[in-house]
């Protein structure tokens, strides 16, 4: 606006005006110029066109200035070189017309000429003088209002920096330079180039700034001092004209600079926004390319900055969302704005649907706005399916379900309700309990609803209606309050439960119960998890545990654990496959049914053994459901079982010792010396048990030996030997295959075996041979080894210990030759005591 309303004023100048740069020759003198401005003034006067002299030598211009005038060109040479203005007068013979010519510069190589045709002055003197006067004015003028222009084209330029270098430049634009006072205030700025006080003389010139059109300061020019010669008008009428002019001038830079803060202080508040505002922004060419993007733009998409200012619209989005992102920038383009949603592409591959939305900017570029809502589509997605689901598990829920607002309306309600009572959908909406029942029970309905809302929570009461067909139904009503989007209640949602068929069943279930806590049997039903739900009291009384212990609780708390049935013989295999047979059967429709004896815990501790009998309950859809235990006490009869076993393993053992005479009490001797080594090796007290009576059990084969052999008082020869070595065999098959007598197999078969692996039937060695008849070997080797014979003396205990001692690792098991030196004092108690 500034630079135009000089252009005006310089087209407009009756003045001669050329803006110049000057051409040196090789020694560094003027030797032409290029015209780089002129007005109409200079195309008048020179009969040249303006557009055809721009950018050419003036001697190309005008051929014969450098003959007719060659001053012209080193007076404005010497300007443009030193920056010192310059006045002379020219004739020009071609045109009889006498010039005024006026050279300044602001920069070196440029200079500015200004002529006036000054014909008529030379003519006339004083015509001549006023017309220096003027023109030197209109030099000035102008050379004010360069110099104003081109401070205006400094960056930065604040308002004070202004208007105090205006200040400076005003006194040289007046007559009298050296006593010219210049003031400017603006608001709250006040300059002036004099620290004197403002002398009240008339001689003083002002003018208002009007910004706007609002009144905001005023520049005046005044004399600080008489000076000779000044007639009553010391101003000339250019002066007059200049300081309004100038006024006019300083306003427009005023509101120029004043914009252009605006404008930058409207950038800085944009940029800020750009660069903290959470949501991605772009600006576009209108070839859809980015020109600028903001750091939450490049945060979003995982792009540098430098990425996106590469890139143009197609490229953030992906392969099948590319079209649809070319069309929403042509409805952009053409409408002037957009809005919608568009999936865009990160670096990472990943997509993200954003809300788009963009405008067309004054200078033809687009700015973008764009957020992720990816989390909120996944929501939105997330509760249409909800909303479907709960929908569907309303019509899929086989119980009349409802739901009414404040008012006691309904909302709505699942399918089993309309067809419970028979109504439609259109017959229940917007309907109340008051329009569908009977006063009474329309009644007690209300009053309820008005006590859920006073005391919130679940309210659960059992009432009696009657359906469309008027049967009656007694039912169970679950209430509850629901909160609306403000958090506040929004109503009332109900489930209806029908209980007639188990109101019908009632006395029925409590016979049963009166009839099941009365049988003599102890009973335990479990659901088909194996939670007990039931016991009666023949149960609590035979374990000692009360019903309310026990229910919830799974039936293993009857079990005493798998070292008891250790304890009791059982291996750890026939442990795990007792139970493990139990379920195969019990959860086996085509079984359904399982029996065994079983080991139990009481309350107390104590352990009792019992025939336990389970079987299966189904229901009429063939779904497993229940189970029903029913435990017999057989502790009685196990106990008198064992010990007629335990009789009968006596009676085997004395049988054999029978047909050995020289032994005496060898088998008692021995059962105790083996009960003594297996305590010490921590084998349970049933193992200890069992072990005393089977090793008595070792030379049970001898039974198959003959007389001639078996009592013979020589020595034996090879082949006897063989034979009386037979009698491991024949012990075994005397007591193997019954379970009971497993033990008894093992020893008879491997007591003649040895650790080293040298001994016989089987030549086992190490843990090969069974621990049974490892401890064996050594209580039998001890025992014959002190015991006198046909063939041999009895050695002392000293002399026993040591064989056995110095055969570690041989003939026995050290761990268990450790633990006869730490028994051995009581080995050679037991032989003294029970000696023959």
């Amino acid at each position: 606006m500034i630079n135009r309303n000089l252009e005006k004023f310089i087209e407009g100048m009756t003045g001669t005006y050329l803006f110049g740069k000057i051409l040196l020759d090789e020694s560094g003198s003027p030797e032409d110029f290029i015209i780089l401005d002129i007005n109409k003034s200079f195309e008048k006067n020179f009969g040249i066109k303006k557009k055809n002299s721009i950018y050419k030598k003036i001697t190309e211009v005008l051929p014969y200035l450098k003959s007719d005038a060659p001053e012209i060109i080193q007076n404005c040479g010497k300007t443009a070189l030193s920056g010192k203005n310059m006045e002379f007068e020219l004739y020009l013979n071609r045109y009889s017309m006498w010039l005024g010519i006026h050279v300044t510069s602001q920069e070196k190589f440029y200079f500015t000429a200004i002529a006036m045709d000054i014909t008529g002055v030379k003519k006339i003197d004083k015509d001549r003088i006023e017309q220096t006067l003027q023109l030197k004015q209109r030099v000035k003028e102008m050379d004010l209002l360069v110099q104003l222009s081109q401070l205006m084209q400094e960056p930065g330029l604040s308002l004070d920096n202004f208007l105090r270098e205006t200040m400076h430049y005003i006194p040289s634009a007046f007559r009298y330079p050296q006593i010219t006072v210049a003031r400017i205030s603006f608001r709250y700025l006040h300059f002036t180039t004099s620290s004197e006080s403002r002398k009240a003389a008339s001689w003083i010139l002002s003018e208002n700034l009007m910004i706007r059109g609002e009144l905001s300061g005023s520049i005046e020019v005044y004399y600080t001092d008489e000076k000779d010669g000044m007639d009553e008008a010391p101003f000339l009428q250019e002066e007059l004209r200049l300081i309004n002019t100038l006024a006019r001038y300083v306003e427009k830079i005023i509101e120029k600079i004043e914009a252009d803060e605006a404008v930058k202080q409207s950038r800085m508040k944009l940029q800020q926004y750009l660069d903290s505002a959470p949501d991605g922004i772009f600006k576009l060419d209108s070839d859809a390319g980015f020109i600028e993007v903001n750091p939450a733009a490049c945060e979003l998409l995982g792009f540098s900055e430098k990425d996106l200012l590469n890139f143009s619209v197609p490229d953030i989005h992906p392969d099948d969302q590319k079209e649809a992102a070319l069309s929403a920038f042509d409805e952009l383009v053409r409408i002037g704005k957009y809005r919608g949603e568009l999936e865009m592409l990160r670096k990472d591959g990943s997509r993200i649907t954003v809300d788009l939305s963009g405008a067309k900017l004054p200078d033809s570029t687009f700015i973008a706005f764009f957020k992720d809502i990816s989390e909120r589509k996944k929501v939105e997605k997330q509760l249409v399916e909800m909303a479907s689901f709960h929908k569907t598990l309303l019509e899929t829920i086989p119980t009349p379900i409802f739901y009414k607002d404040l008012e006691g309306k309904y909302l709505g309600t699942n399918k089993h309700y309309m067809e419970y009572f028979g109504f439609n959908e259109n017959e229940l909406l917007g309907k109340s309990i008051n329009d569908l029942l009977p006063a009474n029970l329309a009644e007690r309905t209300n009053e309820k609803d008005e006590e859920l809302y006073k005391r919130g929570g679940i309210q659960i009461y059992e009432t009696r209606i009657r359906d469309i067909h008027d049967n009656p139904h007694d039912v169970i009503f679950h209430k509850a309050v629901f909160k609306n989007f403000n958090d506040k209640p929004g109503g009332i949602i109900g489930v209806l439960l029908d209980i007639t068929e188990r109101k019908r069943f009632q006395d029925g279930l409590e016979l049963y119960f009166r009839a099941f806590q009365s049988v003599d049997q102890p009973v335990i039903i479990t659901d088909r998890n194996g939670n007990i739900i039931e016991v009666n009291n023949a149960f609590s009384k035979i374990y000692g545990f009360s019903k309310e212990s026990v229910k919830g609780k799974n039936p293993n708390i009857l079990n005493p654990g798998k070292n008891v049935y250790l304890n009791f013989g059982y291996s750890e295999e026939q442990y795990n496959e007792l139970f493990r047979s139990l379920w195969r059967s019990i959860t086996n429709p085509s079984v359904g049914t399982w029996e065994d004896i079983v080991i139990n815990k009481k309350e107390d501790g104590s352990l009792i053994w019992v025939k336990l009998f389970i079987n299966a309950a189904y229901g009429q859809d063939g779904a497993l459901q229940h189970f029903i235990g029913l435990p017999i006490d057989i502790s009685t009869s196990m106990h008198h079982e064992n010990m007629t076993k335990i009789q009968l393993y006596q009676t085997i053992a004395s049988l054999s010792e029978l047909r050995d005479n020289e032994t005496g009490n060898h088998m008692r001797r021995v059962g105790l010396f083996t009960k003594f080594l297996a305590r010490a090796y921590k084998k349970s007290g049933k193992y200890c048990d069992d072990i005393e009576i089977f090793s008595q059990l070792h030379d049970i084969g001898k039974v198959g030996i003959t007389d001639s052999i078996l009592l013979s008082p020589n020595k034996l020869n090879d082949d006897e030997v063989k034979i009386m070595k037979t009698h491991t065999i024949l012990g075994y098959n005397i007591v193997r295959g019954v379970r009971e007598m497993e033990m008894a197999a093992a020893i008879t078969l491997n007591h003649h075996e040895r650790y080293d692996g040298d001994g016989y039937p089987n030549g086992l060695k190490k843990d090969e041979i069974p621990l049974s008849a490892r401890i064996t070997t050594i209580a039998d080797v001890y025992d014959s080894l002190r015991s006198k014979r046909t063939y041999k003396k009895e050695w002392s205990h000293k002399e026993a210990k040591k064989y056995i001692i110095e055969n570690s690792g041989k003939k026995f098991d050290p761990d268990l030759v450790g633990l006869f030196a730490d028994l051995e004092k009581n080995f050679d108690a037991i032989y003294n005591d029970l000696k023959n």
